[in-house]
């Protein structure tokens, strides 16, 4: 005669330090669950502490209301996080760069995430070093310092929310128009960060959520690599519309730069 199978277990189980206890948690309980868990989506929640009918509804306002007040922070359409927290490991995208030069990350799929300092990486890694726009999977630590460093483990390549596009500047908002035709979309460029781009720059723009359930989505300038009418512009444009990797660092495009001007003198 078969043994009976055991129960399956929690998912939550081998995380929290105590038994959940049944019934609508009150606002503490609730961040410290989601604490220790490091991530759940609401039908998680509503599981782990026995929640049906209106309970399930009072849940939703209440992680609604730790959501608007910074408490919580959302991981891709329906995970919630304690916001700020980054995971052991985690998949990040390249952003953008200190004022030392320094590449800086952040989480995928979450906004409220921190930035954090990419520690440089004296080996090779596979595919070249890492870039603006590039997708990572890295490992947090904490420094001595209190600070967060990522680590790379490895790159995953471009990032799929990277777009190479035209600024387009209108009375009352600026857009990237993306160089490739496949790409309908344009992004909204916050007003902030537009005011010192022209009507016609070459820009690579990250992608982020849409302010507006059908509205256009919002757009971050990681780098502007010129003007639509330089000579350059083009093959980039076409490069970038085919998907082809150029193979040159912004140094080397400099040397090769230089070695031309020297030839030509």
């Amino acid at each position: 005669m078969a043994k009976p199978r055991a129960p399956k277990a929690s998912r939550f189980t081998s995380k929290t330090s105590t038994k959940v206890p049944q019934g609508l948690p009150d606002r503490e309980t609730l961040l410290k669950f989601i604490r220790e868990t490091g991530e759940a989506e609401k039908t998680d929640i509503a599981k782990a502490f026995g929640l049906k009918g209106a309970e399930r509804k009072a849940l939703r306002e209440m992680l609604r209301s730790l959501e608007a007040d910074g408490s919580l922070g959302r991981r891709g359409r329906k995970g919630f996080a304690e916001s700020g927290a980054v995971p052991p490991v985690g998949v990040v995208d390249v952003t953008e760069r200190d004022a030392d030069g320094e590449l800086m990350v952040r989480l995928t799929r979450a906004e409220d995430a921190p930035l954090v300092r990419l520690a440089p990486d004296r080996s090779a890694p596979v595919g070249g070093a890492p870039g603006l726009g590039d997708r990572l999977l890295v490992r947090f630590e904490r420094l001595e310092n209190g600070e967060l460093e990522a680590r790379l483990i490895k790159r995953l390549g471009a990032s799929a929310h990277k777009v190479l596009g035209v600024i387009r500047k209108a009375r009352r908002e600026t857009r990237v128009e993306p160089v490739d035709r496949k790409s309908k979309e344009s992004l909204l460029i916050p007003e902030a960060e537009a005011r010192d781009l022209r009507d016609g720059d070459l820009v690579l723009a990250s992608v982020g959520a849409s302010e507006q359930r059908y509205g256009p989505k919002r757009g971050k300038i990681l780098e502007v690599v010129g003007r639509e009418d330089q000579p350059r512009a083009a093959s980039l444009i076409a490069i970038h519309s085919h998907g082809i990797p150029t193979g040159f660092s912004p140094e080397g495009e400099a040397e090769a730069e230089a070695a031309r001007s020297a030839k030509a003198s």
